[in-house]
């Protein structure tokens, strides 16, 4: 089953022009975006108040004003999804 939403930042898989990020066997994904996780593995390793601060910067640098950019990084969302359950 296709997830709607990857489980690590929340970002709609329609929008991943990647159409997914990749398995070690180089196998689409259907849980994670292409922005999050390539070949099995998280491109980013660390927490998630952490990778909330990384994304955030990071669509700001892609010209999102900083206030949308963290309601839409809302940890208590974030915090539902499958990478995050556990923290």
């Amino acid at each position: 089953m296709k997830n709607k939403f990857c489980q690590s930042c929340h970002m709609p898989m329609a929008k991943d022009t990647q159409g997914g990020g990749t398995e070690i066997n180089s196998q689409k994904s259907t849980y994670y975006c292409s922005y999050c996780y390539e070949q099995g593995a998280f491109k980013f390793e660390g927490t998630l108040d952490d990778f909330i601060d990384v994304t955030v910067d990071a669509m700001v640098a892609s010209g999102r004003w900083r206030w949308v950019s963290k309601l839409m990084m809302n940890k208590r969302s974030l915090m539902k999804l499958e990478r995050w359950k556990k923290e």
